[in-house]
């Protein structure tokens, strides 16, 4: 007989601070009317949660801390991945925007920079080094993160993945200008 499996989201009901700075989200699975995990993490800021809750394979995806769990529809863990230590960054949270079997595409919660993953190999790109011009680029990197002009971070949101290719949109703080890119995934 086949596992009852719920997924359940709790919405950031631990929000503080004026105006609105800590977010803590908590995600349970239970399976046969036991709760097997429990997740949380916190974010702190004034900048949007952007997390997707399931990968392309239609897997669960649920953060705790600075680990990411994919659990599938069964409702056991099929990986576990440790994204402060993928992306080299000392963050105290994630936000994940991208994930199937070849990329994850994570943002550090703490600095904001949209970073690629390649799971096969583990090599981690922040693909604002690679998508912006050198003067925008140069800009961002002398905000400081708390401004309200970084609201959006970088300014990157993915779109979605087709083939071998990255769609992303840029939106410049400064004049709103809206810019469709693509990040070939094969240079990666």
């Amino acid at each position: 007989m086949p596992s009852t499996v719920f997924f359940i989201y709790s919405s950031p009901d631990k929000q503080e601070g004026e105006p609105h700075l800590n977010d803590a989200i908590f995600k349970f699975l239970i399976v046969d009317e036991k709760l097997k995990l429990e997740t949380k993490v916190h974010y702190w800021g004034i900048h949007p949660i952007q997390n997707i809750d399931w990968s392309t394979g239609k897997n669960a995806l649920l953060m705790n801390g600075t680990q990411l769990i994919e659990v599938n529809r069964e409702g056991s863990v099929k990986e576990t991945h440790d994204l402060k230590t993928l992306t080299g960054l000392d963050a105290s949270s994630f936000q994940v925007e991208l994930y199937d079997e070849e990329y994850m595409v994570v943002r550090p919660h703490d600095t904001g920079w949209l970073t690629l993953i390649d799971r096969k190999t583990n090599k981690a790109t922040r693909l604002a080094d690679v998508l912006l011009d050198k003067d925008k680029l140069e800009i961002y990197r002398t905000l400081d993160i708390r401004d309200s002009y970084f609201y959006h971070w970088d300014g990157l949101k993915v779109k979605e993945r087709a083939g071998s290719s990255l769609l992303l949109s840029h939106v410049y703080f400064m004049d709103q200008t809206k810019t469709d890119l693509t990040y070939n995934l094969t240079e990666n």
